[in-house]
């Protein structure tokens, strides 16, 4: 009589359910072979959906079809994704929490602080494969005096339909500035250049964009409201539009090493801007150093009236640890004090130019980089370093002189003279502990020349300025 296989576990049990359940009136026993058999498929019935089952675990458990899982990482934040990848949904946010310590300011009495910069919760994510949308609110200081604050920084939809061609509707970054749409928590320096007074920062409207030629030549044409110079625009007072356009070109992608990661691209604006004494000027509130101050501001009775235009060639290089970001801008104006007096034609430029070299050899890149080795407490690894300088300068229009406050008391208090040219000189450096955080030390120097109404230059502005990162 041949000798029956050892059969498992699972193998029994099935063979005692299938016993169990057999009909009273049955046919011959099987013989033994056959049971042998029998007893050998259900086994190998066990093993494949054993297997199954090791294979689900391996992979996390996948939901099935319809159903959705969490993802977490240092990278990406927080978020849920569908089983088919189509719908997802991330939160992260970033925290800026700096401090600014002015010397040598005997005459201008500039103040020492420690502030919450920015402070951002963001949800974004992709509904129906097509769908991007992103919003951010800011619980930070917006302003170097202002209290913190509770509002909503971006707010828009992306039709992501092709690499060449997207839509986005909302509130956004007005692509004029290469410095200024460049994430906040990259940046080279802890404030942004010059240029970023004489562009608008965010503003409403509609764009399509995208990338052609294998990523060469990238594009964004849009309509927005009418962005001031320095500022977000939340309202809109006047029926005319703002058209923006610029093309960024990467000639060298994929190719000679040292140019491969060369853009060079000009952005430009034109539209038409009016506004109220006092409020909704439709100029900036102020011309701004590193430090935040101001030095020099539009009269309370100065208006926009008339054409707004924005012209702003604009660069960014890097090969291997170095990189090198370079942009000039002019904004020009039409303005009048008050909306009956004549109105004046006003030009007035900046530019910028920031370097920086990462000394533990990590790859320098636009949308940032990373330490190849996080910073370890026994000391084993240091993480990432980039030292960093800059220069930079603003001219005024001379015929801005009549609109530019002049030192005149207003209200019993003595303003600061303003002033046409203010230059620039920074350096810093950047210490990556990880990819979530990040401190950063500044020096700033900026000189001042030609105040208006006789006043003479304004004393430097020398500042110590150091930021603590978390991005999470």
């Amino acid at each position: 009589m041949p000798i029956l296989r050892s059969p498992t576990l699972a193998s029994l049990a099935l063979l005692g359910l299938a016993i169990g359940a057999a009909p009273l009136a049955r046919a011959a026993d099987p013989t033994p072979a056959e049971l042998n058999e029998r007893l050998e498929a259900l086994d190998q019935q066990v093993k494949a959906l054993t297997r199954k089952l090791e294979a689900a675990n391996e992979q996390g458990a996948k939901p099935a079809d319809g159903g959705a899982h969490a993802v977490a990482s240092d990278k990406d934040g927080f978020g849920i994704v569908s089983a088919d990848g189509n719908t997802k949904i991330k939160f992260w946010g970033y925290i800026h929490a700096d401090g600014r310590f002015f010397f040598d300011d005997d005459q201008t009495r500039l103040t020492d602080q420690f502030l919450l910069r920015r402070a951002r919760l963001v949800m974004e994510g992709t509904l129906a494969k097509y769908w991007d949308f992103r919003i951010m609110s800011e619980f930070g200081n917006v302003a170097a005096s202002a209290p913190a604050v509770v509002s909503l920084t971006d707010a828009y939809v992306i039709g992501n339909f092709d690499p060449s061609f997207k839509i986005e509707v909302g509130r956004f970054k007005t692509p004029i500035g290469l410095e200024f749409t460049q994430n906040d928590t990259v940046t080279m320096f802890i404030e942004r250049g010059y240029t970023s007074n004489l562009v608008p920062a965010r503003d409403e409207g509609a764009q399509v964009f995208g990338d052609l030629l294998g990523g060469r030549l990238s594009y964004n044409l849009g309509v927005f409201n009418g962005g001031v110079d320095n500022a977000n625009r939340d309202t809109d007072n006047a029926d005319d539009k703002d058209a923006v356009a610029r093309l960024l070109a990467t000639p060298f992608k994929g190719g000679f090493a040292p140019l491969a990661n060369l853009t060079v691209g000009i952005a430009a604006s034109y539209g038409s801007a009016d506004g109220v004494p006092g409020a909704g000027t439709g100029l900036p509130t102020g011309f701004i150093t590193a430090g935040q101050n101001a030095y020099a501001t539009y009269a309370a009775a100065t208006t926009a009236n008339g054409r707004h235009t924005h012209v702003v060639p604009q660069l960014y290089w890097s090969w291997g640890p170095a990189e090198v970001l370079a942009e000039y801008a002019g904004s020009n104006n039409r303005i009048s004090a008050g909306a009956a007096a004549p109105s004046v034609n006003v030009s007035n430029r900046a530019y910028v130019v920031e370097a920086g070299y990462i000394i533990t050899g990590e790859n320098a890149s636009y949308k940032g980089w990373s330490p190849n080795a996080s910073f370890s407490p026994d000391f084993s690894s240091w993480g990432g370093f980039e030292v960093v300088g800059r220069i930079e300068h603003t001219a005024l229009d001379s015929r801005a002189i009549p609109f530019l406050t002049n030192g005149a008391a207003v209200a019993g208090v003595a303003t600061v003279a303003s002033q046409r040219f203010a230059t620039g000189f920074g350096a810093g450096v950047n210490w990556l502990f990880n990819r979530n955080v990040k401190l950063m030390l500044n020096f700033e120097h900026t000189t001042f020349d030609s105040g208006v109404a006789g006043t003479g230059d304004r004393e430097a502005e020398n500042l110590i300025e150091s930021r603590l990162q978390l991005v999470f």
